[in-house]
């Protein structure tokens, strides 16, 4: 029997003036047509809303945010108004293929798959030029492991089967701003199997205004804090956090360097092991050469 589940889209708007129309249209032309698509308006101040209400589409549901929040908080609020059965983010200054729903969808026909996600393409757009690289995603050390060590799956990517969300207390950590993808993805690693299409089917903006890029110092304090607070990782993943530490004392030293804290960089450096050290200067080194 041919199911034609509903398929609920978030898009969180914050300032997306730029990007929401191509965004928002990545998702009206999906070969998937059953979908409800929940934008989340965190009270923004440009003509974001203006543009998004010109589009004539009656899937589109739109909230407005009271007070602007962090993106947990926004994620989490705009997960209430939902009604689908399987559940996708689309991150304003990205865009789909339009095959990339029904694509996914076939992902939970295999057994125990509770989240899909894909490959994708990284759109780097500058004032000179715009250049594109699809992303191959690698999990030979294991879906877990590679999350903790590197993590490079994109919220825009994802589809969840929404009675997973029942097993969290709160989907979105809302402690966690930069990181809460990270987070969330985690987290949902320890419930259910994942699917991973090696299509890229997502192109992921990098226009150098983007939240990570603007954040870098937040998100490495908010690593450091989820490090201290999970004794469970800890325990269970020695090196993988072992590895996560070496690359928060990197940038560190480098936010110290960058400031002329000499001394607190120094002091940074000396202060931990042979590993961390080794790891430190062959980064410099790689980024030395191949600057």
């Amino acid at each position: 029997m041919y199911r034609d589940p509903l398929v609920s889209v978030i898009i969180n708007c914050f300032n997306g003036e730029q990007f929401i129309s191509k965004c928002l249209y990545s998702v009206i032309n999906q070969t998937h047509k059953n979908l409800e698509i929940i934008i989340w308006n965190n009270k923004s101040t440009d003509n974001s809303l203006k543009v998004i209400k010109k589009i004539n589409d009656n899937r589109i549901k739109i909230f407005n945010s009271d007070v602007h929040t962090n993106i947990s908080i926004a994620r989490n609020r705009a997960l209430n108004n939902i009604k689908g059965e399987y559940i996708c983010f689309l991150d304003v200054d990205d865009f789909w293929d339009e095959n990339k729903v029904n694509k996914q969808l076939k992902s939970f026909e295999k057994k125990n798959v509770g989240l899909s996600f894909t490959n994708f393409w990284y759109v780097k757009i500058n004032k000179y030029q715009t250049s594109k690289k699809n992303i191959k995603l690698k999990f030979e050390e294991g879906l877990i492991n590679k999350i903790i060590k590197k993590y490079e799956i994109v919220l825009s990517t994802i589809m969840i089967k929404r009675n997973l969300l029942n097993k969290l207390k709160k989907p979105f950590n809302e402690k966690f701003h930069i990181i809460s993808d990270f987070e969330f993805t985690l987290r949902l690693a320890n419930l259910t199997s994942f699917d991973h299409i090696k299509e890229p089917l997502t192109h992921r903006i990098w226009h150098g205004k983007n939240e990570t890029i603007l954040k870098r110092r937040a998100a490495v304090k908010e690593i450091e804090t989820w490090v201290e607070e999970n004794e469970y990782y800890n325990r269970k993943y020695q090196n993988e956090i072992n590895f996560l530490k070496y690359k928060i004392l990197y940038d560190k030293i480098n936010f110290n360097l960058k400031d002329r804290n000499y001394l607190e960089s120094m002091k940074l450096f000396f202060g931990n092991n042979l590993s961390a050290k080794l790891y430190y200067l062959k980064n410099i080194l790689l980024r030395i050469i191949f600057k």
